[in-house]
């Protein structure tokens, strides 16, 4: 059986030379990644430790890139920090394709299926009611119609509407892998990805550009079937592209979103944000790509052990940085009043939401909450 990590055939021959030490980042130009570990593989682990961030750095500069103003240095310090966020829920969805695509795609589907959503189901539920009851102690108005519509929406707040998606991204999940097998070992993975890429890109842009929205969280779904894919053939096939190449090209590609920002504002006020933060935008998936295989040629025993354990409790933060954000703003810290300070609200809020993490994950009952 293919482990979480197990490797192409392309790629079979283990890693590349590097430079010593393992963290070759900064110049390699390696284009296989290493040889996956046995066991969890520590690049992963780190790599929803950057998603993690990255959600909650999205979610506490908000306020202040909108409140746009292309002469202030604060607002594009802003502005360029919420792009380089933009890879979070989409590698969440990277690392889930990298570690479920790979398992036999023999097994009944009914059977995965229903082993992803004992996993999963928990946390949605408990997460799910939390919210809506805090929206209600916090502002009131939640009834039983916007309970339903919120379901059916997948957004009992504001935030949660990935783990939603993700129960739908299970349902294909199955059929995902038989794409897999079929397309074999051969080249033809990149057509699959430029194609489905491609399609994502001009679904989402259309989408924005009439004013649409999705009707439904598994409306979102194929949005994300991309990423699921490409964190698969990404951790397992050779990219020959030096590594930095790839640096440039995440810089590229924030910078491209910032300014995208800044110059469609005047002309498509709130949708700017849209069209260029989205995380289905190509400047968006080119980072969320780049800083992957960036993650993918380190050595994964090169990683400290406190990786596995703070990325196993990536789940949590994702799930409770929203109520940190709405505490921290009634002690008198809001992210109204943050201004230029939303770095040090980021990582305070970052911090808040692991702590709690690992302290649920120590409750043998809570453990699935958050891990």
């Amino acid at each position: 059986m293919a482990g979480p990590a197990g490797g192409g055939a392309e790629c079979a021959g283990g890693p590349q030379p590097r430079p010593a030490g393992g963290l070759a980042l900064m110049g390699s130009a390696a284009i296989c990644p290493p040889a996956p570990p046995a066991g969890v593989d520590a690049r992963l682990s780190l790599l929803k430790l950057l998603a993690a961030l990255a959600v909650v750095l999205v979610h506490t500069t908000m306020v202040r890139v909108s409140q746009v103003d292309v002469h202030s240095a604060g607002w594009w310090l802003a502005n360029v920090g919420d792009a380089a966020g933009r890879i979070g829920s989409a590698m969440f969805a990277m690392v889930g394709g990298a570690v479920l695509l790979a398992r036999p795609s023999e097994q009944a589907p009914w059977r995965f299926i229903g082993q992803r959503m004992a996993r999963l189901l928990p946390a949605v539920a408990f997460w799910s009611v939390f919210y809506f009851a805090w929206r209600q102690w916090m502002w009131g108005g939640i009834d039983w119609s916007v309970i339903r519509r919120d379901l059916v929406l997948g957004s009992p707040w504001y935030h949660l509407w990935f783990m939603y998606m993700m129960l739908g991204l299970y349902l294909v999940a199955p059929a995902l892998r038989l794409v897999v097998k079929g397309v074999g070992e051969g080249p033809a993975w990149r057509y699959v990805l430029v194609v489905a890429a491609g399609m994502t890109w001009f679904a989402s842009a259309a989408q924005t550009l009439q004013g649409l929205s999705h009707a439904s969280f598994i409306g979102l779904v194929p949005f994300f079937v991309v990423y699921f894919l490409a964190g698969y053939y990404l951790l397992r096939r050779p990219v020959h592209l030096p590594s930095r190449w790839l640096w440039l090209g995440g810089g590229l590609c924030i910078a491209a979103m910032a300014l995208g920002v800044a110059w469609s504002y005047p002309h498509l006020r709130e949708g700017a944000f849209v069209l260029f933060y989205s995380n289905r935008s190509p400047f968006a998936m080119g980072l969320t790509f780049c800083v992957f295989l960036l993650v993918a040629r380190l050595q994964p025993r090169a990683l400290p052990a406190w990786v596995n354990r703070l990325g196993a409790a990536t789940l949590g933060v994702y799930a409770i940085h929203p109520f940190w954000i709405d505490m921290l703003g009634r002690w008198g810290w809001s992210l109204q009043r943050a201004g230029d300070g939303w770095i040090v609200l980021t990582l305070l809020v970052f911090a808040l939401s692991m702590v709690t993490s690992l302290g649920l994950s120590a409750v043998p009952g809570l453990r699935r909450l958050v891990n």
